[in-house]
C-alpha cells in the first residue's frame, strides 16, 4: 500500500467516525430536548378551557391533569371535585412536543402539547388530541366531567 493509499483510507476512517459520533449526538439531543419538555409540562395543570371543532367550553369546577414522573416511570393524573382521582396511567414522550397516554384509556390518547412561553416558567399549555379512534375525545371529556365529543379537541391548561 502506497503512502497515499495510507492517507486517503485513514481519512475515510476519520470521516466516517466523525459520521457516527455526530449521529449519536443528534439522537442524545433529541432525546434530551423531548426529556426537557416534558419536565416543563411536569406538574399540576388547571383545565381552562376546552376547544370542540365550533365550541368552547370553560370548566366551572376546578378540574386538574397532572404529569409526573416516578421511578423512572412518566404518569398523569386527572382530578376533578372534590379531588378525585377520575383516570390515572403512564406517558410516553415519542418525540418532542408529542406525549401518549397509554394507559387509563380503552386506548391511548395522543397528544400534542405546546406552551405559550418556550420556557421553563411558562404558566399556560395547551394540549391537542391527535389520536384518531373513535371515542377518544368522548372518552377524555367523560374524564373531566364534560360529555359529548368532537373530532377536534384542544384543552388549554394553566399552571396550579
Amino acid at each position: 500500500m502506497t503512502r497515499f493509499s495510507e492517507l486517503r483510507l485513514g481519512g475515510l476512517i476519520v470521516l466516517l467516525l466523525v459520521g457516527v459520533l455526530a449521529s449519536a449526538g443528534g439522537c442524545d439531543s433529541s432525546g434530551s430536548k423531548r426529556d426537557s419538555l416534558y419536565q416543563q409540562l411536569s406538574g399540576a395543570w388547571r383545565v381552562q378551557e376546552v376547544r370542540l371543532r365550533t365550541s368552547r367550553i370553560n370548566i366551572e369546577d376546578t378540574v386538574l391533569v397532572e404529569f409526573g414522573q416516578r421511578d423512572n416511570q412518566r404518569l398523569y393524573r386527572i382530578i376533578r371535585p372534590p379531588m378525585d382521582t377520575t383516570r390515572r396511567g403512564w406517558v410516553n414522550v415519542p418525540r418532542s412536543n408529542l406525549l401518549s397516554m397509554t394507559t387509563g384509556f380503552q386506548r391511548p390518547l395522543l397528544w400534542s402539547f405546546s406552551f405559550d412561553e418556550p420556557d421553563p416558567t411558562s404558566t399556560s399549555a395547551r394540549l391537542r388530541l391527535e389520536s384518531n379512534w373513535e371515542g377518544s375525545s368522548q372518552a377524555f371529556l367523560s374524564a373531566v366531567g364534560i360529555g359529548g365529543g368532537a373530532r377536534l379537541l384542544a384543552i388549554d391548561l394553566e399552571r396550579e
